[in-house]
């Protein structure tokens, strides 16, 4: 039986580390992801998401977990983020599922003019981060 060889580990980085030992999935070992609120790559210390990716002893994936560093990640933002994007989810639902004037909703919400396709864009960034969840 070929014995686990520690140098196919990947090395940490700055957004990045690795852990030999027996891992829940039973592999050899585990590299974890560490992103920021807005799916960036960030420290640990600063990081609102994880992502941790199991390996066997030959580098093979096993598993991968996803997971967020907090219970409510809509913290992690100030109020003006929050009340921008929840003016999104209220413009998104009006244009795009209701049918209604984009220039007039944006002018009514005190949202800068978009096209659908930037309002597309700044929904789905703000379901990605968390702090859109309707729909």
């Amino acid at each position: 039986m070929k014995e686990f060889d520690p140098s196919i580990i990947p090395e940490d980085t700055f957004c990045s580390e690795s852990h030999i030992g027996p891992t829940p999935s039973g592999g050899a070992y585990s590299t974890a992801y560490y992103t920021d609120k807005w799916h960036e790559p960030c420290r640990k210390e600063d990081a609102a998401y994880i992502h941790i990716t199991e390996f066997d002893k030959d580098g093979g994936f096993i598993n991968d977990v996803h997971g967020q560093c907090f219970n409510d990640i809509r913290e992690l933002f100030t109020s003006e983020e929050l009340e921008y994007y929840d003016k999104i989810d209220e413009a998104y639902n009006i244009i795009m599922n209701e049918g209604k004037s984009r220039l007039l909703t944006l002018h009514k919400l005190g949202l800068p003019k978009m096209t659908n396709e930037q309002i597309i864009r700044e929904y789905y960034k703000g379901r990605s981060a968390g702090i859109i969840q309707r729909h």
